[in-house]
């Protein structure tokens, strides 16, 4: 887990200086995320303990806990408006009332209220993702403005590649949609392609443009591609979507690689970013020569990352909040080792969501299924922003961390199975189908979001 974006955020608003330590230049995180706690912090009411020294430990936790509920409610409306754009999305496939209740269902999802309260980048990354969706279903819709939406898509996917750059490869996966939505025409699909790529292009750049001129390397975001690709190219990994596999991975075959660069000098967030180039050229350079040497254990990684983040969820953050709920329990990192048979908290939960989730991804495949078969294009572009990312996360690495970027896309497509539970005709019992397709999950939500936010306490 990154723990150092908080430290990044209040460093930029501190000096303006992206960097872990003085005088050192940072390549590491992707600075999206620390862009936006250094913008939050302007607007923030008790700024002068972001500058002050303490005089004892407990005023430093009660600064901190300040701060981190200031955040939290930043978070919130980020949140919010993210909300108002998914009722956007699914007006695009029902009349009010259905998208309305739709975007409840999305909205109190018990899951996105745990990710607000981590000062971590998922509620900032699903904004900026369904903010770029939003804009491209319109380019598929909306003939008068194609330019003007289009423009909107690229700026805000190239906002969220600074947040995490699994959408560098975007533009590909944009190009096959255009070709599907224009009926095969390869130059407005390619035009189309181009505009998009510009406008992200646009917005990566100067910060690429920075890393070359203080690195002299080529870095489009962040300097972590090598050691991610690594990562799927040591040993056959298994499934584990509640557990935190890098940990097994890193100490065990990571280690010796970090010693090889930085000596005997202690493992710290300030030491990785001190060696960080010569690490990400080491790391790359074994991930070259393991993928020669044994490719299957890489093709097998791979299959293993897809199956896991399309099919796999996280539900460990259900019980990890239940259990912080209780009287003087707090979270701790063993929970998550893979030896950690998790039995801190009852399952109950944790299960009901996972129900949820599977019902949405059942539902999601069923939706496209009918289709494709009655030749609907309008989940195209949903579709190709969710294999970028899931192929993103595919070919490099999977873990405990990343399942929250396939969970706003479920709920897309689930709008998209309703719209075809009707699409023959206004008969009832298309309609009886629909509200019953609709009642279960929102039974499953309201299930999970009284048992966690009301009856445990969570706030």
């Amino acid at each position: 887990m990154a723990e150092e974006y908080l430290h990044l955020g209040i460093t930029l608003y501190r000096t303006g200086k992206y960097q872990m330590e003085e005088n050192k230049d940072f390549f590491f995180r992707p600075p999206g995320y620390p862009y936006f706690l250094h913008y939050a912090l302007k607007f923030y009411g008790g700024k002068n303990d972001l500058t002050k020294k303490f005089s004892s430990l407990e005023e430093m936790q009660r600064a901190f806990h300040a701060l981190c509920a200031y955040l939290t409610r930043v978070q919130n409306i980020l949140f919010s408006l993210t909300v108002l754009i998914f009722f956007g999305i699914a007006l695009q496939f029902h009349k009010q009332a259905v998208a309305f209740i739709l975007t409840l269902l999305f909205g109190c999802n018990p899951y996105f209220f745990i990710l607000v309260g981590l000062i971590h980048y998922e509620i900032l990354h699903i904004f900026l993702l369904s903010s770029g969706t939003f804009f491209l279903i319109r380019e598929h819709h909306d003939k008068s403005l194609k330019l003007v939406w289009l423009i909107l898509s690229g700026t805000f996917f190239g906002l969220a590649t600074l947040v995490r750059p699994i959408t560098l490869i975007l533009p590909l996966f944009a190009f096959i949609a255009f070709l599907l939505m224009e009926r095969r025409k390869f130059l407005p699909s390619a035009i189309k392609t181009l505009i998009l790529s510009l406008c992200m292009l646009i917005i990566v750049s100067p910060y690429s443009l920075r890393n070359y001129r203080l690195s002299q390397a080529f870095i489009p975001v962040n300097a972590q591609a090598g050691v991610a690709l690594w990562s799927g190219t040591v040993k056959a990994m298994s499934i584990q979507p509640n557990h935190y596999r890098w940990w097994d991975l890193w100490y065990t075959e990571g280690m010796p690689i970090y010693k090889k660069v930085a000596g005997e000098e202690e493992l710290t967030a300030v030491s990785w970013a001190r060696y960080n180039l010569l690490l990400e050229k080491e790391f790359k350079k074994e991930a070259y020569a393991n993928i020669k040497k044994q490719p299957l254990i890489y093709a097998h990684n791979v299959m293993i990352n897809f199956i896991s983040i399309n099919f796999c969820m996280n539900s460990v953050f259900i019980k990890i909040f239940e259990y912080i709920q209780l009287p003087g329990k707090q979270f701790s990192k063993d929970m998550l080792k893979s030896n950690n048979h998790q039995t801190f908290q009852k399952d109950s939960l944790a299960n009901l969501f996972n129900l949820l989730v599977a019902y949405l991804t059942f539902c999601s495949i069923i939706g496209i299924y009918l289709g494709m078969r009655r030749n609907d294009l309008s989940i195209v572009p949903v579709a190709a922003i969710y294999l970028c990312v899931t192929i993103a996360h595919s070919i490099t690495y999977m873990d405990v961390m990343y399942y929250y970027v396939k969970l706003p896309f479920l709920f897309m497509f689930f709008a998209y199975f309703l719209k075809h539970l009707t699409t023959r005709g206004k008969r009832a019992k298309d309609h009886m189908f629909m509200g019953a397709a609709l009642v279960f999950p929102c039974f499953l939500t309201m299930i999970l979001l009284f048992n966690l936010i009301f009856f445990n306490g969570g706030h």
